[in-house]
């Protein structure tokens, strides 16, 4: 045999071949520019094209409209002012709507204070005397009192038939059926 020399190792010299990644690691890779890309703020849209124009103008979004000045709900009045709203109460307990009921006789101008100070509990009457805009405060006591009287079937300040007169008293009326023949 021939002497050949042993073959001995030697870390620098040895090359190996880089191996290809593995699904994972392409994965792993791929993971920080993802983030990156989802992190980044939006740029600014262009200019709308014409028909995105139109589209936009002939489909306008719905907007609610003001509320009512006023509105009944249940047993409720709501009544919008600048200071914002107010509920009133529209139930009375029979001794309250006994008093309702005699303030036909006053002198209209007088009603409004009548209600604040006879009819509407303590706290409403307070709320409504603070007000800054007295005449709304008014028109606020006044609606009540016209919704208290439509419960009721009357309104204050106003005479109400409870139904039409069948006859009139100036002529004699006009026969229901034809006369009988004999």
């Amino acid at each position: 045999m021939t002497d050949q020399p042993t073959p001995t190792f030697q870390p620098d010299t040895l090359v190996s071949a880089p191996a290809a990644p593995s699904p994972y690691e392409e994965f792993r890779a791929s993971v920080p520019a993802t983030l990156a890309a989802a992190n980044e703020q939006p740029t600014a849209p262009t200019a709308p094209t014409a028909p995105a124009v139109q589209a936009a103008t002939a489909a306008p979004k719905h907007q609610p409209g003001p509320k009512p000045a006023y509105l009944v709900v249940e047993s409720k009045l709501y009544a919008q002012t600048e200071e914002g709203e107010v509920v009133l109460d529209l139930r009375l307990p029979i001794p309250q709507l006994e008093k309702f009921m005699s303030a036909q006789d006053l002198n209209p101008e007088k009603i409004p204070r009548y209600v604040i100070d006879e009819l509407l509990p303590e706290s409403d009457a307070q709320r409504l005397l603070t007000m800054h805009d007295g005449a709304k405060a008014y028109a606020i006591v006044m609606t009540w009192a016209k919704e208290v009287g439509a419960r009721l079937g009357a309104s204050l300040g106003e005479s109400q038939r409870s139904t039409d007169a069948s006859e009139s008293t100036e002529q004699p009326s006009a026969p229901i059926s034809a006369p009988a023949t004999t």
